[in-house]
């Protein structure tokens, strides 16, 4: 029976080299998803990175995220429902692979959302998240079960200074 070792591609590792990368290259970005709901409520599972910047800089986040070997592996598509853009990135190594989203959205009110990042520093470096308000916003809008559940982790916190770290 062959051994299984660890993933070589670990989400935490690959998390903070593409944020850390598109901070130094000084474009914005926020973290949304299961990883901003880990940042500030919770650990939650996730299987991928989701990244939200602006319509005019995604381009430059692309241009980073596949300076770290990721690769664009599907068409942009627009989501009907909200009218968010998703570009989405792959990385592999062997028979391991990671996704990573790029998403955006032409409005004042997901500009707004970029602008009013968080700043955060966490022990891997600075993360950029989503403010809450806006995540609970964001997972209430999509309405899924675990979007619900996390909604109800994150109403939960009694103040913004309870926020996770990792």
């Amino acid at each position: 029976m062959p051994e299984h070792g660890p993933s070589p591609l670990s989400l935490y590792d690959e998390f903070f080299a593409a944020v850390t990368a598109l901070e130094a290259a000084g474009v914005p970005y926020c973290v949304i998803g299961g990883l901003a709901v880990s940042l500030w409520a919770r650990p939650r599972a996730t299987e991928d990175i989701d990244l939200l910047t602006l319509p005019e800089t995604v381009d430059d986040a692309a241009e980073v995220i596949e300076s770290l070997g990721y690769f664009e592996s599907a068409q942009p598509w627009t989501f009907s429902a909200s009218g968010i853009t998703l570009r989405r990135f792959m990385k592999t190594a062997g028979e391991d692979y990671l996704i990573l989203d790029l998403m955006f959205r032409d409005s004042a009110d997901y500009r707004a959302i970029v602008a009013n990042a968080e700043q955060r520093r966490q022990p891997a470096g600075v993360v950029r998240v989503i403010s809450r308000g806006d995540l609970i916003a964001m997972k209430r809008a999509a309405g899924r079960p675990q979007d619900l559940a996390d909604v109800a982790a994150l109403e939960a916190l009694q103040d913004d200074s309870e926020e996770a770290t990792w």
